[in-house]
């Protein structure tokens, strides 16, 4: 009776279990727990119906193109297909004579650069505050083109530092300002430089070396829904949480994100 228990046990914990790191402050309590393993989740809204797929996804384990994930939804199927991956990397623009207008966001962290890229119509979250692209939005950071230039306007007013002649200024909240290049922006507590803007882009991923810090793993992937098709690029990996990409295709509404993912303990567990 003692082995079978034992073996029962293993076996749930085996194929039911949950394993991942809790990350605790000193004097603070933790009950979050970020998983070992990255996931690629998709979800897929279709004639007002939400469909949901999700797997662990091992970059080890790929050898050839092929099919990940099938989501059913009301109309035709989604299915998502792997192409190639890249992993260290970041994302950097290149102009492209019809392309979207493109911006790439550094900020820095204690593990190094984080890189945001923007095409045009996309929202993200940076550090707690919401950033806006050329889109219509009535709360958060907006950037807008202005022409060939960019400007911006935010809730609160913002501090800016200029590298050329190190001088420091604060700008007046709601109210319309330009966005230069390679200065520092102060949004609150996140801290910012537009590092590349191309009004006609695309975004490519970019191989970084180790020196430069947080990169992310970029997976190329190619989505199906009955004859139509699109290639996507979506940016995480293991023990990072994915950034989610909205995508449209053939009247569906699909969001992606490659990352570990975090699961609520019944518990909190803290350090003295």
């Amino acid at each position: 009776m003692i082995v079978l228990t034992i073996l029962v046990g293993a076996g749930i914990t085996r194929y039911l279990g949950f394993t991942g790191l809790i990350h605790i402050r000193e004097g603070q309590k933790s009950s979050t727990v970020i998983s070992d393993e990255a996931y690629l989740r998709v979800q897929v809204l279709d004639d007002e119906a939400t469909f949901k797929a999700s797997r662990p996804f091992f970059l080890s384990g790929i050898r050839n193109p092929g099919k990940l994930l099938k989501v059913p939804t009301k109309t035709s199927p989604l299915r998502v297909h792997y192409l190639d991956h890249i992993t260290q990397a970041r994302p950097t623009v290149r102009a492209v004579h019809g392309g979207d207008p493109a911006i790439i966001l550094v900020t820095s962290s204690a593990m190094g650069r984080d890189y945001y890229a923007f095409m045009g119509g996309e929202s993200k979250w940076i550090g707690g505050q919401l950033f806006h692209f050329n889109k219509q939005a009535s709360e958060g950071v907006r950037i807008r083109m202005d022409g060939d230039s960019l400007v911006f306007i935010a809730p609160h007013s913002v501090s800016l530092f200029s590298m050329t002649d190190q001088t420091k200024r604060d700008l007046a909240a709601d109210t319309w300002h330009p966005f230069h290049p390679l200065r520092v922006y102060s949004f609150g507590n996140v801290s910012l430089v537009l590092s590349e803007y191309e009004p006609q882009g695309e975004v490519l991923a970019l191989r970084t070396s180790e020196e430069e810090g947080s990169g992310r793993t970029a997976l190329s992937l190619r989505l199906k829904t009955g004859s139509v098709s699109r290639d996507i690029t979506v940016w995480g990996g293991k023990g990072i949480q994915g950034e989610p990409k909205q995508v449209s295709i053939a009247e569906k509404e699909v969001l992606l994100s490659y990352g570990s993912i975090s699961r609520l303990l019944p518990f909190s567990l803290g350090q003295h």
